[in-house]
């Protein structure tokens, strides 16, 4: 008996000693932000025990004076959303900052015990923009598509049927723990119109409590990208409206937002703006330009196809762990695809015709081109960067589904595609507008292997209209004995659009573009009351009976700096105040150490102000520009001249435009 018990004593000690514990070599993971310019942070080892989950980091870098800190408030997160938090690091002290070598060092962090058999997890330093590490887990781990009821699906189709349509909206809300100390009152979201290509700027001011509220005009429901500018810092943030909706929104101190829509409907991408991996990129800018370098037309479209495929099984897990409804499963899909792989090849295509168009300039024995030379240059062109291969990975592009429409920053999209060759191609510019239109839907219709164009070509072609319709408008100004013939063919180039877009909701935007543009209306015009009027009228006032000539530019703004230099080389007697008529000033916000470095080179005899965020931003508003240079003139009565001349065309002693 007493042998038994011993024998069942020393059998309880040796299962109390025995710990299980999993180990993960070399673990993989779906995307980062740990890896930089400066320096890579990565997970070599992961260690599940009973006692603690510990992850062993390599941290090297190439920058001496890069230094990097682990917050003690990291968390690991598991498949189920729960959060392991630190228990000790091994090297070095939470919160400390700290450098390292080339060859880097290793960093042994410990958390709370995950469970032994956990397949994936996240390591997230906070729901900010510090490092974050998704997806960890064991090559072998294959991550499962979710999936959705018939139900579901059928709101899907429901909301595309519906999905253009105009109405306000409005967004108010407020930014937990805001002070004026904080460095700014305004927070600018940025509306991307579909129908004209351009990107809206739209101020909204904030209050001394962090309470805001703006009302929107939109054409269909849109997720609406912003940044808060701060004098030392700047965030991203975003949101989603539909026409008709009332949205609440509470930014919180952590992060994340908080919801709710006045007619107590589900806000339908809560989820999704709530999780902060979603908005880390597969793929860098860094990456992309050694690839240019690196690798072939046909093994960069292989690796996007790799690349397409694994943010797809992304989206899975996010989609999985979050439990995403379809509706905001569809929207992370083609966010991140579209910012991702299909971005970055549309991205490599432009890059490879303006180096083709580059050389094509460059061989040129004189400035004068025979435009028959150039066309066949642009043919040959397109022939380098057409192959099948690239035709089927075009096709990834959902290019009759409305529903991506609703993502922030999909300007890219339509701007590279409504420029590129496979698009483009055989269009000649001594042709009417009408003949060119009809063959970029042709080679639309051909690329997708659809029986009409495309949603998207439609669109890219509704985009160029009001440029087309104003050239055909305008023609009176040279052609005044053609001038019936000239309105014959503007109307006729709307009948041709009515046709083409097949499509009564876009339809109304060309008619209603070219009404606009047809409407007899003053060259000068008075601006409405608002902040960006007083800021304004603060800088006039300076010039008293003057037309003031303003440049917005900025530093990082390569065309800005070169009409700038342009200036001041053929137009010196511009840049100097000593005009009865006329002053030209420039307006920018750029930080105080580029915009100071610039001024004293070229700027120092001339009107010149570096506005703060706040006052520049609600001067882009009220103008509604986003793109830079842009240039507005004010009469000595303080009205606006509708079409600013440009700015080295300008007479100082008879400025307002002739008609």
């Amino acid at each position: 008996m007493k042998n038994k018990l011993a024998l069942l004593a020393i059998s309880a000690l040796f299962m109390n000693c025995s710990h299980e514990t999993r180990t993960i070599e070399n673990p993989d993971f779906f995307v980062c932000n740990t890896d930089n310019d400066y320096g890579q942070l990565k997970v070599t080892r992961v260690d599940f025990t009973d006692t603690a989950t510990v992850l062993t980091f390599h941290f090297s870098s190439s920058e001496p004076y890069y230094n990097i800190g682990i917050k003690p408030e990291a968390v690991l997160v598991g498949e189920n959303g729960k959060e392991y938090h630190t228990k000790f690091f091994k090297e070095k002290n939470f919160g400390e900052y700290f450098g390292t070598t080339p060859e880097g060092m290793d960093l042994t962090i410990g958390f709370e015990p995950m469970p032994i058999n956990t397949h994936i997890f996240d390591f997230m330093e906070d729901y900010n923009e510090n490092f974050k590490i998704a997806g960890i887990h064991d090559s072998a781990y294959q991550v499962q598509p979710p999936k959705y009821s018939k139900k579901e699906l059928a709101e899907l189709d429901e909301y595309r049927k519906n999905f253009f349509r105009s109405g306000k909206a409005v967004l108010k809300g407020s930014l937990e723990g805001y002070t004026r100390n904080d460095g700014y009152e305004t927070m600018t979201f940025y509306y991307d119109d579909l129908f004209t290509g351009k990107q809206t700027p739209i101020m909204v001011e904030v209050d001394e409590t962090g309470h805001f509220e703006k009302e929107f005009t939109l054409d269909h429901p849109k997720a609406l990208w912003g940044r808060i500018q701060a004098s030392q810092w700047s965030v991203s943030k975003y949101t989603y409206l539909e026409p008709g909706d009332t949205l609440t929104m509470d930014m919180l101190a952590n992060g994340q937002y908080r919801f709710k829509l006045s007619d107590k409907r589900p806000f339908k991408l809560e989820r999704v703006q709530n999780c902060a991996l979603l908005d880390l990129n597969m793929y860098s800018y860094k990456e992309f330009m050694k690839d240019r370098q690196n690798l072939t037309y046909d093994e960069f479209v292989d690796k996007m196809s790799a690349l397409l495929e694994k943010e797809k099984e992304y989206v899975n897990y996010l989609a999985t762990k979050n439990k995403f409804t379809a509706f905001e499963y569809q929207y992370a899909l083609y966010k991140m695809t579209l910012d991702g792989s299909i971005g970055w090849f549309l991205d490599y295509r432009m890059e490879m015709r303006m180096e083709e168009e580059n050389k094509f300039y460059s061989t040129l024995a004189s400035n004068t081109i025979k435009y028959d030379d150039y066309q066949s240059s642009m043919d040959e062109i397109s022939k380098k960067i057409t192959t099948e291969k690239s035709n089927e990975f075009f096709r990834n592009i959902p290019e009759n589904d409305c529903f991506w429409m609703n993502c922030a920053s999909i300007w890219p999209i339509f701007n590279r595609y409504k420029y590129d060759h496979v698009f483009t191609n055989g269009i000649d510019l001594r042709r009417s507008e009408t003949e060119n239109d009809s063959i970029k839907a042709s080679n639309d219709t051909a690329l997708f292997k659809n029986n009409e164009i495309s949603l998207l070509g439609k669109i890219c072609i509704l985009q160029d209209f009001k440029s087309n319709i104003t050239h055909l408008i305008n023609g009176d100004k040279y052609f005044k004995e053609q001038k019936d013939s000239v309105t014959t063919m503007a109307t006729d180039y709307l009948k041709h659009m009515k046709g083409l877009l097949n499509n009564d909701f876009l339809y109304s935007k060309a008619e209603q573009t070219y009404n606009d543009l047809t409407e007899e209306k003053s060259p000068l015009y008075e601006l409405p009351d608002c902040k960006g009027k007083e800021i304004l009228q603060r800088i006039t006032a300076n010039y008293p009976g003057k037309y003031v000539y303003i440049d917005f530019w900025s530093t990082g703004c390569g065309p800005c700096v070169a009409g700038i230099k342009s200036c001041i080389k053929n137009r010196p007697e511009l840049m100097e105040n000593k005009h009865d008529k006329f002053v030209l000033v420039f307006i920018t916000d750029d930080p105080e150490q580029y915009y100071n470095q610039f001024h004293d080179e070229y700027l120092s005899k001339s009107e010149s102000y570096r506005l703060s965020h706040d006052d520049y931003a609600s001067l882009a508003d009220m103008f509604k520009f986003s793109a830079i240079p842009h240039h507005e003139m004010v009469t000595p009565e303080g009205l606006i001249v509708r079409k600013t001349p440009y700015m080295e065309g300008i007479d100082p002693k008879n400025p307002l435009p002739q008609k």
